[in-house]
């Protein structure tokens, strides 16, 4: 062979076992390197997004219990409580009226019992949690006119948008008498073509319920809505196979032979305290839960709310299993490892506690 083509040879020998060996583990290193930045980078994304999802939850689930506890005693024109408001229904005293406006309770065994959402199979709420109810007045579209009233019917013109029921509650007030009544059988058409409708309401006299006045074009009709909040388990699964509870509200629109309309209102709500700022006689306010029984509450006197909710993330992206405590006012929930009774739901799940205090418009001074 001539030493030119000894020189090919050489040339074309390629790399050794020793070199590949190197090259693959600084390979691996490389790989290894990147997918830990990966790895740890995904973490870090699902750790952010949990955490905003709690956030939102949480700043979402206040704004929207607040925006109706602000609302608490509001009756149109009547707001200022100066009129006394004739209840145009057997099923409903004057005094019941007034206690639902705001109502606490403390979910324990038979809690809904004497409220108005006794009757409610579908209300399963989670034990040890609180749950309140509002009963207010919510304005109806400007479009609707009252053409006429009688002690047995409430006539109506140009109503194409609210879709009035039977067992509703209405309230109809000039802002110098105000009425509430049942609508005690299905809305009766009476022009097509003006959109007038008769509503039947509970009969008059002799039964000593009947309507306070015959009210014409200058009142204005608005409808009664009791609603309940409260948490409950949602019955669905997380990835992780662990409970997810939500915060729910039930409407109720009439105290006899009630509907119920429910709604999941904000998933991750697992559990909330409420404190009811009553007012006392020498001008201080009280806060205490719903049942607080020496001295109980004077519900009229309430005139401000403490909430705070425990809102829990629907993945699991701790590296540890949760044992902290979250305080919750006067609750203090703890992890499911503590023999204590007041248990959070443990796991591996972002928590945060979200409180607020709402001051009920209408009921300040």
């Amino acid at each position: 062979m001539t030493k030119v083509n000894k020189r090919s040879a050489i040339r074309q020998q390629g790399f050794t076992v020793i070199e590949l060996m190197i090259a693959l583990l600084i390979s691996s290193v490389v790989i290894g390197g990147i997918f830990a930045v990966f790895i740890n980078t995904k973490k870090t994304q699902r750790f952010t997004s949990e955490l905003a999802q709690i956030q939102e939850s949480g700043r979402f689930a206040l704004a929207f219990l607040k925006r109706d506890i602000r609302m608490i005693d509001y009756q149109g024109c009547n707001s200022s409580g100066s009129l006394e408001v004739n209840i145009v229904d057997n099923a409903m005293s004057v005094s019941d009226f007034a206690k639902q406006k705001v109502v606490g309770y403390k979910i324990k065994a038979n809690w809904k019992t004497g409220s108005a959402f006794a009757t409610a199979s579908d209300i399963t709420a989670k034990l040890g949690s609180d749950a309140f109810s509002i009963g207010r007045i919510r304005d109806l579209p400007d479009s609707i006119v009252i053409d006429s009233t009688t002690n047995t019917t409430v006539e109506l013109t140009n109503n194409t948008s609210y879709p009035f029921k039977q067992h509703e509650m209405l309230l109809v007030s000039d802002c110098e008498s105000s009425d509430i009544f049942k609508v005690t059988a299905a809305p009766t058409v009476i022009d097509a073509d003006d959109n007038s409708q008769s509503l039947s309401h509970t009969s008059a006299a002799p039964t000593g319920n009947a309507i306070s006045k015959l009210y014409d074009s200058s009142a204005v009709l608005s409808h009664y809505q009791n609603t309940l909040y409260y948490v409950t388990n949602t019955g669905r699964k997380n990835p992780h196979g662990e409970d997810v509870f939500a915060l729910n509200r039930a409407i109720v629109t009439a105290a006899s032979t009630p509907t119920f309309k429910i709604e999941e209102l904000i998933e991750g709500v697992e559990h909330m305290t409420v404190l009811y700022g009553e007012q006392l006689a020498s001008g201080n306010t009280r806060y205490v839960p719903a049942d607080q029984v020496s001295p109980a509450i004077n519900w009229d006197n309430v005139t401000s709310v403490k909430i705070a909710v425990l809102v829990t993330s629907h993945q699991g992206v701790r590296n540890t299993e949760d044992d902290s405590s979250y305080q919750l006012l006067t609750t203090e929930l703890v992890a499911p490892t503590s023999e204590k009774t007041t248990l959070h739901s443990g796991g591996k799940r972002l928590k945060k506690v979200f409180s607020t205090t709402i001051n009920i418009r209408n009921r300040m001074e």
